[in-house]
């Protein structure tokens, strides 16, 4: 609001000098009550009340809106002095409105973004905008606080210019610190989202070429153990044999891994024994570590938890693996302990997920070169990494975290730049009682002649499988196709004791063959093999119908397990439970945990 007087208006805030004048003429008057109005110039007092009144109710009016409004409002001299202040700005800038009055608004208020000085006049934006006598529009800048702390703002500024000259400004602004927490949130939640698509897009690659891959590592695994059986074991190609069967244990380790945390395979657990699982692992880490780095191993538990062996086998294996990955260039000591543990009211308080209640501890230390706050937040992110290109996937500390977290456990970091690094896994102890280690035995369970129509799309598996059921005692009839299995069924239904197929096949799949066989024989026992273990699941087998199923890769005596306990119709529901119950077969032992 301006008012004339003598050509010129004067500004202060939001209210004009002649503005002023009047309220605090009003004021006075209702302190001193009405004045005595002569009775000969009562007459011409009512136009004077009536400007009075309009007066009063803008006054009104204006203060309601500026204290109504949630951004703050303060108005600037030419100096840049504040003359006014809404309820908002005091609220925001954490001052009395009556203490802002007079303050230099960019010295006490105006931070700069790149070091938090006051902002300079020459440069503030708001006194550029007085130079320029252009308004400024939504822009983000930094206040200060009166307590010291410094917040984003949205700020806008427009010059009041009379007669070509500036005579102030009013500026407002809001605290966008939530809008900035917002828009983080934001970019963590995005982030979250790319990273899940890769997940994604890793599963689905993964599960596209698991068949294929299983069925190589079938081929190798069992042609490598059909050949060592005929072979001397002090042999040099008996143990060349052992390599190969090594390598492909760790490809088929490698596959799961992806598999493991990008579609959360479910795996069976059973009460295990952690101790001999370490000890193992570390004996491997031995012959495949160079020899600058030393390993101490200390054991002082023998508590039995509910896991997969091959997942503790996994997590020690990569921590391990990481700690050398430290310790390559100057080598040094690689610890791991395993210990029975407690956890405190401190480790409690730093990972909520913790119980009070018995645990036990894999301590996996280094003397490596150690890693920056920074990396550490960053570790079990999926596919980050330090190493070269070519020297990691960013899966194995990953993989790590997700199995952990899996069993309900916790996993704990400490580590500083050249100090190496300590990984504390805390997993749930178990009551019940380690299932016993049977010892480990060529022995197989042999057929008596039954006969068996074995049918997968690959060529080299229909071969092995042939090789393979004819060496365990049955009479075998194998196909390549769907189709020529059920045309072999259709022309003698009773002349097979068992069907073996494999799900994934052109033409006629595995569940497709299934319904066309028992529609002319319903109690035709059926044994499934397949490469998806991420897919096909006891629940998936009982909607088939179908009792018993064989992961691949298999070797021969697991084959000879499946097909008797499909014969019985006795025995647990999927191969892999079955092989559990007997003693082991050497060749899949040592693919499994490379050491036999």
């Amino acid at each position: 609001m301006r008012s004339h007087r003598q050509g010129q208006t004067h500004v202060i805030g939001a209210f004009s000098v002649q503005e002023k004048r009047a309220i605090a003429t009003e004021e006075s008057r209702d302190k001193a009550g009405p004045p005595e109005v002569p009775s000969d110039a009562r007459s011409d007092a009512g136009p004077e009340q009536e400007t009075q009144s309009q007066l009063d109710a803008l006054r009104r009016l204006y203060e309601t809106i500026l204290s109504s409004a949630a951004e703050g409002i303060c108005g600037l001299d030419r100096s840049g002095r504040v003359t006014f202040a809404n309820p908002a700005a005091a609220a925001i800038l954490g001052r009395a409105s009556s203490d802002l009055i007079g303050a230099d608004f960019c010295s006490e208020f105006h931070r700069s973004i790149e070091n938090d000085p006051a902002i300079q006049h020459t440069v503030c934006p708001v006194t550029q905008a007085f130079a320029s006598s252009r308004p400024l529009r939504s822009i983000e800048d930094r206040f200060r606080r009166s307590d010291g702390t410094v917040f984003p703002v949205e700020l806008s500024c427009s010059p009041i210019v009379e007669k070509a000259q500036c005579v102030g400004a009013v500026l407002t602004f809001s605290d966008i610190a939530d809008r900035h927490r917002a828009e983080e949130e934001k970019r963590r939640v995005e982030a979250h989202m790319r990273h899940a698509q890769k997940l994604e897009a890793i599963g689905t690659l993964a599960g596209g070429i698991a068949h294929d891959f299983n069925n190589i590592l079938l081929a190798v695994l069992g042609h490598c153990e059909l050949a060592m059986l005929d072979l001397d074991e002090s042999s040099s190609t008996h143990y060349s044999l052992r390599e190969v069967v090594k390598a492909a244990g760790h490809a088929k380790q490698l596959a799961h891994q992806i598999l493991t945390f990008s579609r959360q395979v479910e795996r069976e657990r059973i009460a295990v024994q952690v101790a001999p699982l370490v000890s193992d692992t570390v004996r491997l880490l031995r012959a495949t570590l160079p020899a600058s780095i030393e390993i101490r191993e200390s054991i002082s538990s023998s508590t039995t938890i509910l896991a997969d062996p091959t997942q503790i086998h996994q997590i020690v294996m990569n921590l391990g693996t990481n700690a050398s990955h430290a310790m390559r260039e100057n080598g040094g000591v690689l610890e791991i302990s395993l210990r029975d543990a407690v956890p405190g009211p401190e480790l409690l308080a730093l990972h909520p997920g913790l119980r009070r209640s018995p645990y036990v501890s894999i301590e996996v230390r280094d003397t490596g070169h150690g890693m920056s706050p920074g990396i550490v937040e960053r570790i079990f992110e999926p596919f980050f990494t330090t190493k070269e290109l070519g020297e990691g996937t960013g899966l194995g500390l990953s993989t790590v975290h997700g199995i952990v977290k899996d069993l309900g456990g916790e996993i704990a970091v400490w580590s500083e730049e050249g100090k190496g690094a300590l990984f504390t896994i805390y997993l749930p102890s178990h009551e019940q009682a380690a299932r016993p280690v049977l010892p480990k035995s060529r022995q197989t369970l042999r057929g008596a002649g039954e006969r068996v129509l074995f049918v997968d799309d690959e060529p080299a598996i229909v071969h092995l499988a042939g090789r393979m059921l004819v060496s365990l005692g049955y009479e075998a009839t194998v196909c390549k196709r769907g189709r020529e299995a059920f045309d072999a069924f259709r022309v003698d239904p009773t002349g097979f004791d068992l069907i073996v197929t494999d799900m994934i096949m052109p033409e006629i799949s595995g569940e497709r063959l299934i319904e066309m066989v028992r529609e002319i024989r319903p109690e035709m026992p059926f044994l499934v093999v397949t490469g998806y273990n991420d897919v096909f699941t006891d629940e998936k087998a009982a909607q088939m119908g179908v009792k018993h199923y064989l992961l691949k890769p298999f070797a021969s005596r697991d084959l000879g397990l499946a097909i008797r306990s499909a014969l019985k119709n006795d025995a647990p529901k999927n191969g892999r439970a079955a092989t559990d119950a007997v003693p082991a077969n050497p060749v899949m032992e040592l693919a499994r945990t490379g050491s036999l």
